[in-house]
């Protein structure tokens, strides 16, 4: 598995993470557009929160 990183003051994150060949801001890019002409940054936010509140239970 490969990652992308970045460093920051706390340390190393990882960003991105390549599954299978594919990119995971790749794959969601299209997604988010989506949801970015909708309802724009906020709107984004909104399906994010929602989406983890779904798959949490």
């Amino acid at each position: 598995m490969r990652y992308r990183l970045e460093k920051t003051p706390d340390g190393w994150k990882i960003y991105d993470i390549d599954m299978m060949g594919a990119w995971l801001i790749q794959v969601y890019q299209t997604q988010f557009a989506g949801q970015l002409s909708k309802g724009g940054v906020d709107g984004l936010i909104k399906f994010l929160r929602a989406h983890n509140e779904r798959t949490a239970e």
